[in-house]
């Protein structure tokens, strides 16, 4: 052949294509020993077949014999499974990425999984929406709480004799209509196609279907969109309040989130229908299954929605509801956790590589070990409150620790935790109130092993032998319908106060100038205005005096000096406020005395100024006990915003001091005294730069990254 014939010839072409192909596509030797490996087994039929049943005896066999990293094979590959010992290590390195894991398992990008795309975008606006206003809102649970009532009614009926009902459908059904009273809003959360579209979505059927479902979505999200475009255009001609809507397709379309409403919608029930779901109904068989805790819980919640009506107060209070929905979840938790691919080839700390491209897990089958949890394989449901009673800050059913990852950890722990915590809670107890539940003789708590995980059994036990009964006692809704809540008067906008209609008939804003009084549309605040513009403004003034140079101030340590007493109580307050804030939102850390536990704040305020005394230097040099004592007193019974029984956020103190970088400032001070920014931080580059700015220095280089958390 010429040379002419050989370059024209795709038969060799082809050929090295090939070869090239099995070369670059081989797989590449395990970088540690391979478990789940059998003779003859080519195809892999029985490394899958041991996995998927025994994949914590595989862990447990290679933890005993190596006590170092090691591989597994699963359908897809091979993963490496590191000891959880190296959990903090994972947690922290940069070069291990959860999203991009997640992106490549989940097939983002592609079409028919818009759902993925959206949720893990680069800018993470959605996550952000999540975090801040879906997690955060407190305005949201009696919406949430009437949503689920109507599901129940609805799914569950009231039928006063024991009836069984669709397991499955039935349970994530009332999960769908509570979520979807938040992401959709009031005009498809009850919709039955809405609902029906979202949780088969999520099932994942097959790429065709997902494609027909996300066109379908994209669809009815556009008309409900335009609906309201539509009325709020007609308001505007009318001169009339147009309608404001409390819901995730309000926020993200405020938020500016890119992609279209539909694949957002679609995302956010991706993200928490399944898991929440699972978790509903584990719970719900451990209650069944231990019949002897029921009347415990059911005197909390009746106590709890009595006093605090359907409020977050009244959620946080439920410490026994919150224990046992731990245990249940430790009883099916994953047997690995932190999953992440490599970025670069990584150095572990013992000298060992993890190669670009490695998909990872850490190990957690400590959950599982007597000497971390005593009788783990039996159900205890006051083994977390016993912990939390015993000053363990890490017992909440939100948080993780160093030992506990169900929820991930570092930057890339659930933003949708706390979400799920309500809407458990909020589940759980009607239901509580509301029905007996009982499993058939002879059925058990049974789990279906898949791999790695594990997942109530939906078909061989609980179909036909879930049975519920109508309780006689008070649902929750006549408990909260007969009840004045003296908390939620305190605490949260219960009612406009020209009109005296509350959530979720109307929304409520407070008024722009004082930021304390609640209206549902500017013609119920000008109807007032002749009485309020007496008060209006007579509310928490901003501080006497303004410094200059803050940021340089807090790099020397001088922030609160040269201040007026009144001013620097004030500024230790909401430092801990927005501390205790950020701790709960970033850490999942919820300290004993913290108003996110139930406990009195004023003990934690008095550590947090324990912790700034032993700080030399941070504190005025007129600071005595006894000006300590004033401030203390003024954060037990100071103003309706000075108060460490208030809640705080990032966005009321910059609304509140009117500087939209302080915030910033406080967490700075905070930082100085704890040693540690919230979620791990390190604002001293931050710092830095804007110190450099206030002398005129101009911008300096930075990194970003320890700051990423903190939008």
């Amino acid at each position: 052949m010429t040379i002419n014939q050989i370059v024209c010839d795709f038969r060799i072409w082809t050929t090295l294509a090939i070869i090239a192909g099995i070369y670059f596509l081989r797989p590449r030797s395990p970088p540690f020993p391979l478990l789940n490996t059998f003779p003859n087994d080519f195809r892999g039929r029985k490394a899958r077949s041991a996995l998927h049943q025994h994949a914590g005896k595989i862990i447990s066999d290679g933890l005993a014999r190596l006590n170092s990293p090691f591989c597994v094979k699963v359908p897809y590959g091979v993963k490496i499974i590191l000891p959880h010992t190296l959990a903090g290590w994972v947690k922290a390195n940069k070069d291990l990425d959860h999203k991009e894991l997640v992106k490549k398992d989940f097939f983002a990008g592609f079409p028919g999984f818009e759902a993925q795309t959206v949720l893990h975008s680069a800018d993470e606006a959605l996550k952000t929406v999540i975090r801040s206003k879906m997690c955060q809102n407190a305005s949201t649970i009696a919406t949430m709480s009437l949503s689920i009532a109507r599901g129940l009614d609805s799914l569950w009926g009231n039928a006063d004799s024991w009836h069984t009902i669709d397991w499955y459908k039935d349970t994530t059904g009332v999960i769908a209509r509570g979520s979807s009273s938040v992401f959709v809003g009031p005009e498809k959360c009850d919709d039955p196609e809405w609902l029906d579209l979202v949780q088969n979505y999520w099932f994942l059927p097959n790429p065709t279907t997902c494609r027909k479902l996300v066109t379908r979505a994209r669809i009815i999200m556009n008309q409900v969109t335009a609906q309201r475009q539509e009325e709020a255009l007609k308001a505007k001609l009318e001169g009339r309040e147009c309608s404001q809507f409390n819901d995730a397709l309000s926020w993200t379309q405020a938020a500016g989130v890119k992609g279209e409403a539909g694949d957002i919608q679609l995302s956010l029930a991706m993200a928490g229908l399944f898991t929440t779901s699972e978790a509903f109904r584990q719970i719900l068989v451990e209650i069944a299954t231990h019949p002897d805790i029921v009347p415990a819980l059911r005197k909390e919640v009746t106590e709890q929605v009595t006093t605090h009506g359907a409020t977050i107060s009244a959620l946080t209070n439920m410490v026994l509801l919150d224990s046992v929905m731990k245990e249940a979840q430790i009883l099916s938790s994953p047997k690995v956790a932190l999953e992440r691919i490599a970025l670069n080839d990584t150095t572990l700390p013992d000298g060992n590589i993890i190669p670009r491209g490695s998909h990872i897990m850490v190990e957690s089958m400590n959950l599982w070990d007597p000497a971390v949890y005593p009788k783990p394989y039996e159900f205890d449901g006051y083994r977390f409150l016993r912990r939390r009673e015993a000053g363990d800050t890490s017992s909440q059913f939100v948080q993780s620790s160093a030992d506990y990852h169900v929820f991930g950890g570092g930057r890339h722990i659930c933003p949708g935790r706390f979400f799920a915590n309500n809407i458990l809670k909020l589940a759980l107890s009607h239901i509580l109130l509301k029905y007996d539940i009982r499993l058939q003789d002879g059925c058990g708590a049974d789990v279906l092993p898949m791999g790695f995980y594990t997942m109530v059994n939906p078909m061989r036990q609980h179909s036909s032998s879930f049975h519920i009964f109508l309780h006689e006692t008070s649902t929750f809704l006549n408990i909260i319908h007969n009840t004045t809540s003296p908390t939620q008067n305190k605490n949260t906008m219960s009612s406009c106060t020209a009109c005296g209609k509350s959530p979720p008939e109307v929304s409520l804003k407070k008024c722009a100038k004082c930021n304390v009084t609640p209206y549902c549309s500017r013609d119920c605040q000008k109807d007032d205005w002749k009485a309020h513009k007496k008060l209006c403004g007579k509310g928490p003034p901003p501080l006497d005096t303004h410094v200059s140079n803050p940021f340089t101030r807090l790099g020397d340590g001088t922030w609160l000096h040269d201040r007026p007493e009144k001013d620097v109580f004030t500024l230790l307050i909401d430092a801990y406020r927005l501390r205790v804030d950020d701790e709960y939102k970033f850490d999942g850390i919820a300290s004993p005395d913290s108003l996110y536990s139930g406990g009195d704040p004023v003990i934690g305020f008095q550590r947090f100024l324990d912790s700034v005394e032993h700080k030399t230097g941070l504190l005025p040099s007129w600071w005595t006990a006894e000006t300590r004592e004033e401030c203390l007193n003024i954060g037990k019974s100071g103003d309706a915003y000075a108060n460490v029984h208030q809640k705080v956020d990032k966005a009321g103190i910059n609304q509140h001091y009117g500087d939209d970088k302080f915030a910033m400032q406080l967490r700075m001070f905070a930082e100085a005294v704890y040693g540690r920014g919230p979620g791990g931080t390190n604002g001293t580059a931050m710092r830095e730069m804007l110190a450099a700015a206030e002398v005129g220095e101009g911008p300096r280089h930075m990194s970003l990254l320890d700051a990423s958390r903190l939008r």
